[in-house]
């Protein structure tokens, strides 16, 4: 059996009913309006659900940035070249790009993984080495990727999930991705997946 098949049979339903009833209830007995921390009350029950306990600790946050590069930016959909993706992820790495700033804020750890950017960075640099191919090709021409690549994609997500594990237990993970070109395939993905057209997709009103 194939990893990302392993993986998605090992799924199984894990909301503690106790501790989310034990958390309610103690958000109940505290002194306040009832709800007045909104939305909060409800992801605080659910942590707790999700930890098993009412004693919740996020000591252990990572960011993990995915890189890759767009073969669509042959079409002229960005601002900026292709070779800016490399500069971010050394960027990444020197703590110099905004999602550091932010994660330093909330006491997390950032680090970035090569999925498939246009470039060979050293072996010996701080990332995720998982790189599937030189970038995607453009999707106006042909297929961005094969089948196989795009699971390949996955499953090198989830061996970078079980490497954090390995060093120590991630209390509070992030994702994100960072490649030139990206907000046009992400346009593309979500018309296809939600019947939405591309210009009035909430990705098509970001930066091209």
């Amino acid at each position: 059996m194939r990893l990302l098949d392993q993986t998605l049979s090992s799924i199984q339903p894990a909301l503690n009913e106790d501790a989310f009833h034990a958390a309610k209830d103690r958000l109940a007995n505290q002194a306040k309006p009832a709800g007045s921390l909104g939305i909060m009350e409800d992801i605080s029950a659910r942590l707790a659900a999700i930890k098993g306990t009412i004693d919740v600790k996020l000591t252990n946050k990572r960011i993990v940035t995915c890189a890759g590069d767009h073969g669509v930016t042959e079409e002229g959909v960005s601002l900026f070249p292709a070779e800016v993706t490399p500069q971010m992820v050394y960027n990444f790495v020197r703590n110099g790009a905004s999602v550091n700033v932010i994660a330093k804020h909330a006491g997390a750890l950032v680090k970035a993984a090569d999925i498939g950017v246009n470039f060979d960075f050293e072996p010996d640099l701080p990332i995720f080495h998982k790189k599937v191919r030189y970038g995607t090709a453009n999707f106006t021409k042909e297929p961005a990727m094969s089948r196989e690549e795009a699971i390949l994609s996955i499953e090198a997500g989830i061996d970078i999930v079980a490497e954090l594990e390995a060093e120590a237990p991630v209390d509070l993970l992030g994702t994100g991705d960072m490649g030139i070109g990206n907000t046009t395939p992400s346009s593309a993905i979500i018309a296809a997946f939600s019947g939405i057209a591309v210009e009035n997709s909430p990705a098509g009103h970001g930066h091209r």
